[in-house]
């Protein structure tokens, strides 16, 4: 996983097809030019009148759109790494076994090439989205050569960055 500080989507799209936007959808700029560029997009956004601005105001576009998450994005991934352990138990079950095992679980859990960490809380961070455990969550549900793009509106610095 790699952080970077500067995203060029021209240049993003010709590699990337899945992205997610851990909360922090705002008024959905940088994740309306991703889906515009054919990038399938997840939004996680804890604030549903966030989420229904974006789209009155400032035009998100539904194409390209995975899936919308209205919930605390911790929770979110936390959940999204529950949901890919059990498949993979599954599926080391059903290999054992001679009896196929079936789910009804058609959730894509493939791992997202980007995920954009933009997240503001009125007048600060919500400090438990900038923790070691969380960005480490984060690289469990990236591919090993994905990119974490973090976008901080902060004085301070934040030292769990380094993981």
């Amino acid at each position: 996983m790699r952080i970077t500080l500067d995203l060029s989507i021209e240049m993003l799209s010709q590699r990337l097809t899945r992205i997610a936007f851990d909360s922090g959808l705002g008024a959905g700029i940088s994740a309306s030019a991703f889906m515009r560029n054919n990038i399938t997009s997840t939004v996680i956004e804890i604030d549903p009148a966030v989420y229904e601005a974006s789209k009155r105001f400032f035009g998100l576009p539904t194409r390209n759109l995975d899936q919308v998450a209205l919930l605390d994005a911790n929770f979110w991934v936390r959940g999204r790494i529950e949901r890919l352990e059990n498949r993979t138990a599954e599926a080391a079950k059903a290999a054992e076994s001679s009896v196929p095992v079936e789910s009804d679980d058609t959730e894509d859990l493939e791992p997202f090439d980007i995920v954009v960490h933009d997240c503001f809380s009125g007048g600060g961070l919500p400090a438990h989205l900038y923790t070691q455990e969380h960005f480490r969550n984060l690289k469990t549900i990236m591919k090993p050569d994905g990119i974490l793009a973090v976008v901080c509106l902060s004085r301070m610095w934040i030292p769990c960055l380094i993981f």
